[in-house]
């Protein structure tokens, strides 16, 4: 009898609607003041918003693009596709002009002077083929000894940080455009490292003018330590 009782009790049981998940609520729109504050700004520059931190896009060598790129859809600064590559490039800007112009990039240090132990102020231009391609001035804090001892040789950062090795973080915090030029200011850091970085670069970078033309003068891009020409964020 009791066997019989559990036979029902198991066939009810297997009649009975199959139990569905919860769903997850849905996900509200973000309010994101950085982007929204671009209304207020002139057409020369925007400050990137953070979202997602497109890590979908697998980055090698671990490194970690904390930047929203649906920005430069939205934004109304007019950007070249060649543009938004240097742009958002992780470390790897030599590699990329060297690969678009298949020549070779070098690094000239204007200045590398050591302001205290572990923090140096750097000013560096890259050249291809001879030609000024991209002027740089940076903050370099070093977070470890060994960071102190190989910042202290000088040279590229890309080289610096492949040297150090780890993870980086990537975080594109402002991106701008003058008359004859486009920047950006950028942060780049690991376990060992902490870098603020503003690079400008001309227009006509990816122009087969810029090595057939007048070679690009930088002199005057940092003066009075703002970038010339753009409007300033800060």
């Amino acid at each position: 009898m009791a066997n019989q009782f559990l036979l029902v009790l198991a066939a009810a049981g297997a009649l009975q609607k199959p139990q569905t998940p919860p769903r997850r609520p849905a996900l509200k729109a973000v309010d994101d003041p950085a982007l929204n504050s671009l209304s207020n700004e002139p057409l020369t520059h925007s400050v990137l918003a953070h979202d997602d931190g497109a890590e979908h896009l697998g980055d090698v060598g671990g490194a970690h693009l904390d930047t929203d790129l649906s920005f430069f859809a939205k934004s109304r600064i007019a950007f070249t596709p060649a543009q938004r590559v240097a742009l958002t490039a992780n470390g790897n800007l030599q590699r990329v002009l060297s690969a678009y112009h298949n020549e070779r990039v070098t690094i000239r240090v204007l200045s590398h002077e050591r302001e205290s132990l572990g923090l140096w102020r750097r000013r560096v231009v890259l050249e291809l083929a001879d030609r000024p391609a991209c002027v740089a001035r940076s903050s370099v804090v070093a977070r470890t000894r060994t960071a102190i001892e190989e910042a202290s040789k000088g040279g590229g950062l890309g080289q610096l940080f492949s040297e150090l090795g780890g993870k980086q973080e990537f975080s594109l915090l402002e991106v701008a455009r003058a008359e004859a030029t486009f920047s950006r200011v950028y942060v780049l850091s690991n376990a060992h490292l902490v870098c603020h970085i503003e690079e400008v670069m001309p227009l006509n970078l990816f122009e087969d003018a810029f090595l057939d033309g007048p070679a690009w003068d930088p002199t005057g891009v940092f003066l009075d330590g703002e970038r010339g020409g753009f409007a300033s964020s800060r």
